[in-house]
């Protein structure tokens, strides 16, 4: 959640925020599906040093850049890397096979509507 905010920090518009979240959610949510239903593998040692990455670049970024106009762009990226880490961490706790997509949409659906409960309070604040 921290990650999200410091991605929506340098918006300036209410647009901008909504881009960036928009790309973080469907990349996040396309990555978990693909690696959660085996349908992508990935190194999860591989996967944690990108998250980490992903969280000290936008940290550096924000400290250079003031406009959020193409961030959305990166942000699609590092979605993907985030959904990845999500996935091989629900993995562990041990999916269901028979209902394997209910069980991710009902997981995925929790995980972004608590996001977007707590950006929409946080967002007026920032912006």
């Amino acid at each position: 959640m921290l990650f999200l905010l410091s991605l929506v920090l340098i918006a300036s518009h209410f647009k901008d925020a909504l881009k960036i979240v928009t790309a973080f959610t469907i990349a996040h949510s396309i990555a978990l599906f693909l690696v959660a239903s085996d349908r992508l593998h990935v190194i999860p040692s591989w996967v944690e040093a990108l998250i980490a990455a992903t969280i000290c670049y936008v940290a550096v970024e924000n400290m250079f850049v003031q406009k959020a106009k193409w961030r959305w762009i990166l942000t699609a990226l590092f979605g993907l890397v985030h959904g990845m880490g999500f996935a091989g961490t629900l993995a562990e706790t041990g999916l269901p096979k028979g209902n394997l997509i209910g069980t991710l949409l009902t997981f995925n659906l929790g995980v972004e509507t608590g996001q977007l409960m707590i950006l929409s309070l946080v967002l007026p604040l920032l912006i």
